[in-house]
C-alpha cells in the first residue's frame, strides 16, 4: 500500500530545461514530504543528482509553492562550498517546477545517531563543522530556519558535513508573504529544535540567535540519541546529563548555553559558539554592538556626542549590502543611533535616519508588536531588543539585528547578585 501521492515522474522518464535544453534522467523516487517529492536522477554527463519537485493542488497558492522552490534555488546558487548542498539547475515544465540538486554520500544526521547517540568528541566534532557551515550561511545573510538533524547530511568516509532542504530559508526577506505561507500551512518551528521565542504568532521571528538554539540541540542528539522534549529542559536549557551521565560537565554547560531560553544568554553568533566548542579563547566585547548577519558591530563612538549611521552608504558607520540593488528596502542613510544620559546610565535609541518607505522598526518585547520609530522620534534600545531596517505587515520584516549592550548586562547581573 502507498504511503505517497501517485508520483510526478516515473523511472526513467527524461525530463529537459526548456531554456538551456540541459537533460536529467529520473532513476528512481526517494521520499515524499510536506513541501513535495524527491528522486534520484542523473545528468546528461551521468553524474548522480537529487531533483526536486513541488505537488502542485490546483488552489490560490500554487504560485507560492513555485515561488518557494525557485527561492531555494536562488539561495543555494549564493554558495559555492561544501557545507551547503550545490544547486545544479532549476526550471519548470507544464505544470511542474524542477529543483536539481547536486546528490550527497552517507546519511542526515537522524539516521547516523538515532538511539544511541555518538562518542562525547565525535558528537562535537560534527557539531564544529555545523556551525562553520551556519557561519558561512548567516555572513550570507541567509537563514535556515528549519536546522535539525534531518537537514545536515555527514559522511563518514571524509568527514563531509552538509547543510541541505533550503525550503524555508530566506536572505533577509524579499517578496515572502507570510500570509500566504500561514494559509498554506507552511510552519517554520520543527518541535525540539525551534528555540521558544518562535511559537504561535512569532513562527517567523527566526534570528541568530534561533539558529544557534537550533545547533545546541542538534548536538544534545548527537551526544543523547534522542530528539530533545520538554521534559529534557532545565531552566537554563537543554541538559544532556538527564540522557547520558558519562558527558562531561564542560559539554553539557555549552548545550545549555546554547539552548538557554533567554537568547542574551546564548551564544550570539556560531563564531562565538565554534570558539567555546573547540576550547578557543571568546574575547568579549567592551562596547555596545549589532549582531548583523552573524557579525558583531561594535559602537565605538561616544553617541551622547555623535550619531552611528546605518545604511547602504559607504560612507555610514554600519554598511548594510543589501542584496537586491535594483529594488532596494534598505536606504543609503537608513537609521541612526544616539545616546542620553538618564540617572548615570547611558541609554540608546534608534530612528529613522530620514523619513522612508521601509521605515525602521522594534520588537516590543511586552507586546510582541513592530513599533515603528520615526524621525525625531527615537525609540530606546536594550540589551536583547530586535530591530528590524524595513517590515511590512505582509512580508513581515526585512533585515532583523540584535543590539547587545555589556554594561547594561553587567548591570542587571550585578542587581540580581545583591537580591536576598
Amino acid at each position: 500500500m502507498s504511503l505517497h501521492s501517485p508520483t510526478i515522474f516515473s523511472d526513467g522518464e527524461k525530463i529537459s530545461n526548456p531554456t538551456s535544453g540541459a537533460e536529467y534522467v529520473i532513476e528512481k523516487f526517494l521520499d515524499e514530504g510536506g513541501m513535495g517529492q524527491t528522486y534520484i536522477g542523473k545528468t546528461q554527463n551521468g553524474q548522480k543528482a537529487i531533483v526536486k519537485t513541488v505537488l502542485l493542488q490546483n488552489d490560490s497558492y500554487d504560485k507560492d509553492r513555485i515561488q518557494r522552490l525557485k527561492f531555494e534555488a536562488d539561495v543555494l546558487r549564493l554558495f559555492d562550498t561544501d557545507y551547503v548542498v550545490r544547486c545544479i539547475d532549476f526550471f519548470e515544465i507544464p505544470q511542474t517546477p524542477v529543483l536539481v540538486l547536486e546528490f550527497l554520500e552517507g546519511s542526515d544526521l537522524e539516521k547516523y545517531a538515532m538511539g544511541s547517540g555518538l562518542e562525547e568528541e565525535e558528537a562535537k566534532e560534527i557539531t564544529g563543522k555545523i556551525l562553520q557551515a551556519v557561519d558561512v550561511m548567516h555572513r550570507k545573510g541567509v537563514l535556515h530556519r528549519d536546522l535539525k538533524p534531518q537537514n545536515v547530511f555527514y559522511n563518514p568516509s571524509n568527514q563531509r558535513v552538509t547543510l541541505i532542504d533550503f525550503g524555508l530559508a530566506r536572505q533577509y526577506n524579499k517578496g515572502v508573504d507570510i500570509r500566504q505561507l500561514q494559509q498554506a500551512s507552511m510552519t517554520f518551528a520543527t518541535p525540539g529544535y525551534a528555540p521558544p521565542e518562535v511559537t504561535g504568532s512569532n513562527q517567523f521571528l527566526w534570528s541568530v540567535a534561533g539558529e544557534i538554539y537550533a545547533v545546541g540541540a542538534i548536538l544534545y542528539f548527537l551526544l543523547t540519541g534522542i530528539h530533545p522534549t520538554l521534559g529534557d529542559k532545565s531552566p537554563k536549557g537543554l541538559n544532556p546529563h538527564f540522557k547520558r551521565s558519562d558527558i562531561s560537565t564542560e559539554t553539557a554547560k555549552i548545550v545549555m548555553k546554547a539552548t538557554h531560553p533567554d537568547i542574551n544568554k546564548r551564544f550570539q553568533t556560531a563564531n562565538d559558539f565554534y570558539k567555546v566548542l573547540t576550547g578557543q579563547k571568546l574575547e568579549v566585547p567592551q562596547f555596545p554592538y549589532f549582531i548583523v548577519n552573524g557579525s558583531k558591530f561594535e559602537i565605538t563612538k561616544d553617541l551622547t556626542k555623535e550619531e552611528f549611521i546605518i545604511g547602504r552608504s559607504s560612507s555610514c558607520d554600519l554598511v548594510i549590502d543589501d542584496p537586491y540593488p535594483a529594488s532596494p528596502a534598505i536606504s543609503r542613510q537608513h537609521a541612526k543611533v544616539t545616546a542620553k544620559e538618564i540617572g548615570g546610565q547611558v541609554r540608546y535609541r534608534i530612528e529613522e535616519y530620514k523619513p522612508n518607505t521601509n521605515g525602521v522598526y522594534i520588537l516590543s518585547k511586552q507586546s510582541g508588536v513592530w513599533v515603528r520609530a520615526e524621525m525625531d522620534k527615537p525609540k530606546f534600545i536594550n540589551t536583547g531588543d530586535i530591530v528590524a531596517l524595513g517590515y511590512h505587515e505582509w512580508f513581515g520584516p526585512y533585515l532583523t539585528m540584535s543590539f547587545i549592550d555589556p554594561l547594561e548586562m553587567k548591570a542587571k547581573a550585578m542587581a540580581k547578585s545583591r537580591k536576598p
